[in-house]
């Protein structure tokens, strides 16, 4: 019997492991489940070129890349949808982060590119693993088009300028993507509305779709969804707003997804 689900799975503390690797388990799950009919996505902050050598030996498709600010086909090597951050209070933004907050990173996505403008010993440690660069990005190099800022600082620090923004920016959203890791998006642009989005290009509804995820910047997705699916290492928030807890991401939870999905 073919399988009429879309899953779609946050990647960092959840698709992959502690040492950023999706499990042989995880992957032999996800290539059964591909093969019954299912179909099944990304949903991570992480840009195309992050995200596209954990893609490819799963054969996906589709991804909801930069927090939904970018729908991106793999398999056609294009962008299905963009969703640019306002450009007066994201460079306004900026510029706060910039005069107040010396201890706060700051990175600038476009489609194609990362610029960092601020860097910590945060981010350089990340960089050792991922796409972070840190080398600072002269201004006149950045992109017309900003897709997303990337934050990384203390945790109070990164609370006190949530609480900032929240006031003061009433066309941004901030979510946290890991302990001391903040996105920042256009309002209203989210994983969830890209889940919508491809469930809709597969011709599935919403009751069909299946979220996964552990921290703040998924639980639109988790709300979206028709079941919402939390890692047990998730923070509080996205564990309350699902439906079941999977193991934790060095447990293999997306092959517990599918079991779960297809018993």
């Amino acid at each position: 019997m073919e399988i009429k689900r879309l899953v779609v799975s946050d990647m960092d503390g959840t698709l992959l492991d502690k040492q950023q690797r999706i499990s042989t388990e995880t992957q032999q799950a996800v290539l059964r489940f591909l093969d019954q009919g299912g179909k099944f996505a990304v949903a991570t902050g992480r840009s195309m070129s992050g995200t596209a050598r954990f893609v490819a030996p799963l054969g996906i498709q589709y991804g909801i890349l930069l927090n939904g600010a970018l729908l991106y086909d793999f398999v056609n090597a294009r962008a299905i949808e963009t969703h640019p951050l306002p450009e007066a209070e994201s460079r306004a933004i900026v510029e706060t982060i910039l005069e107040r907050y010396p201890n706060i990173s700051v990175q600038v996505y476009g489609e194609q590119v990362i610029c960092l403008l601020q860097g910590n010993d945060i981010v350089s440690a990340k960089g050792t693993r991922e796409e972070f660069s840190d080398l600072v990005t002269p201004t006149e190099f950045l992109p017309k088009e900003w897709l997303k800022i990337t934050l990384s600082g203390s945790v109070p620090d990164i609370l006190d300028l949530q609480e900032h923004a929240a006031s003061t920016y009433p066309n941004l959203k901030l979510l946290r993507s890991s302990t001391h890791f903040c996105e920042i998006n256009g309002l209203g642009v989210t994983k969830g509305v890209g889940l919508a989005t491809i469930a809709n290009m597969y011709g599935l509804t919403l009751a069909d779709t299946v979220a996964v995820g552990d921290n703040e910047n998924d639980l639109p997705m988790l709300q979206t969804a028709g079941l919402a699916l939390a890692v047990d290492n998730a923070c509080d928030s996205v564990r309350k707003a699902a439906h079941h807890i999977l193991p934790d991401h060095n447990e293999h939870p997306l092959k517990h997804a599918v079991e779960l999905i297809c018993n």
